[in-house]
């Protein structure tokens, strides 16, 4: 039903201005209506309405915070389409190169963990790791869009955020690897989720790994990033030689898309 809502309401955002207030003053009404605990139909209409908002390029900037909290309580659901419609609504920028949260990045790495416990069909596994590959380049594109020059007299917030984003890819790569080198009761874990976390290394060891891995990356003037470097703390912590085992398995794997 939340489909059908936001549908009727999609020739509203084409009103420009006006449009945009309505969307807001809807979705307030929404979120008073459903005070601290809105149904899963009104959970399921508000993502619905601000993904479409969205993709339809309507500035979502003065949505209240109430709505976003009815997002954020999507962002928990076990129906996989509206957890990652409400997570690329809440990870996502549409203002380029904008730092994320702390509390994004928790967000993040919970889905993380959250699909390499449960699993999904090839649709749900495609599209956790089409948002991971969004995630990584918002991250990277963080990290990079700030030098020496942008940040002088803001050195220190900057450096504070290269270290959580640090440590966030940390604790992505450890849930990976853990899930990785782990096995269930029944043997080996499945083909589908190890495939995912391999996917799921092998685009961030592209993008922002190598922003913290490289050292002429615009960040390696950082003093902690020079000793992560020089400490080897990146190396071990990134790409770690506990994936050797796992790796060799996978080339001797009966399904193509593994192996390669």
């Amino acid at each position: 039903r939340g489909n059908i809502v936001a549908h009727m309401v999609t020739p509203i955002l084409k009103k420009g201005p006006m449009g945009t207030k309505l969307l807001h003053d809807l979705l307030g009404h929404w979120a008073a209506t459903g005070g601290n605990a809105p149904s899963a139909y009104l959970v399921q209409a508000t993502v619905d309405l601000l993904y479409r908002a969205r993709s339809s390029g309507v500035s979502l900037e003065g949505v209240k915070s109430e709505v976003w909290a009815i997002v954020r309580l999507a962002a928990d659901a076990y129906d996989t389409t509206l957890r990652l419609a409400a997570l690329n609504l809440l990870l996502l920028s549409t203002k380029g190169a904008e730092r994320a949260t702390e509390q994004q990045m928790e967000l993040a790495t919970r889905q993380v963990s959250w699909y390499s416990q449960n699993g999904g069909d090839s649709t749900t596994r495609n599209d956790t790791l089409g948002l991971l590959r969004l995630w990584m380049k918002r991250l990277t594109d963080s990290l990079n869009a700030s030098t020496k020059k942008d940040e002088s007299g803001g050195e220190a917030a900057f450096s504070s955020y290269a270290s959580a984003v640090f440590a966030h890819l940390k604790s992505i790569v450890a849930i990976l690897v853990s899930y990785l080198v782990g096995k269930s009761e029944a043997g080996e874990h499945s083909s589908e989720r190890r495939y995912f976390c391999f996917s799921a290394l092998d685009n961030l060891w592209g993008s922002v790994a190598v922003v913290y891995a490289d050292p002429k990356s615009k960040i390696a003037y950082l003093p902690q990033v020079q000793q992560w470097q020089a400490s080897g703390e990146v190396l071990a912590a990134l790409y770690p030689l506990a994936l050797c085992e796992p790796l060799k398995a996978a080339l001797s794997e009966g399904w193509d898309m593994l192996r390669e």
